[in-house]
């Protein structure tokens, strides 16, 4: 299984931009990008608590209306004295279809790790315990671009994870910049 998943986690992120990089594509300006967001959502099923934390996307745009890119996000929670740091590897996509409205998708990798530490930040930690499983997260998102090179993207969408046996759901409210090169 982590072999498989290391392999789909390669090709996302090295062989798809690579494969986009065709001549009519390498002409074109401001087609990779870097970013810097933030979220916050609720779980819904087993934490039943808000949350919050950054997500890090970079990317290749393949065409006007369609983007690739992967995704580091850093979730992190409480819960009774518990602290939850939730980190997750996403390969994504994202069509743009009217006026810089977009739907997203993206799946991958997610590590839980649990503390009773009391805060989140402190690098000691007082258990070895690290969940290893699947994440999914799909939305609606709205391009806006306030500078050449600067675009303010906030989207809405619901995650769902998938680890040690729990289902977790987490509807998200995200805001990245994006920086276009």
């Amino acid at each position: 299984m982590k072999k498989h998943l290391i392999l789909l986690l390669f090709i996302s992120f090295f062989l798809i931009p690579s494969l986009a990089l065709s001549e009519e594509n390498s002409k074109k300006s401001h087609n990779w990008f870097l970013g810097l967001g933030g979220h916050a959502g609720y779980e819904a099923l087993e934490l039943t608590n808000f949350g919050g934390g950054i997500s890090l996307p970079a990317g290749y745009n393949l065409t006007p209306n369609l983007s690739v890119y992967g995704v580091f996000d850093a979730f992190f929670s409480r819960k009774r004295q518990v602290n939850y740091a939730f980190l997750s590897l996403m390969p994504a996509v994202a069509y743009r279809f009217y006026k810089g409205l977009s739907v997203y998708g993206s799946a991958g990798y997610v590590m839980m790790h649990p503390s009773q530490l009391n805060r989140l930040w402190d690098g000691r930690t007082n258990t070895n315990n690290f969940y290893h499983g699947l994440k999914a997260e799909t939305g609606i998102g709205f391009n806006h671009k306030f500078a050449p090179n600067i675009i303010f993207s906030p989207q809405i969408g619901t995650q769902y994870t998938y680890m040690a046996s729990d289902h977790l759901l987490t509807p998200v409210i995200r805001i990245n910049l994006l920086l276009t090169l």
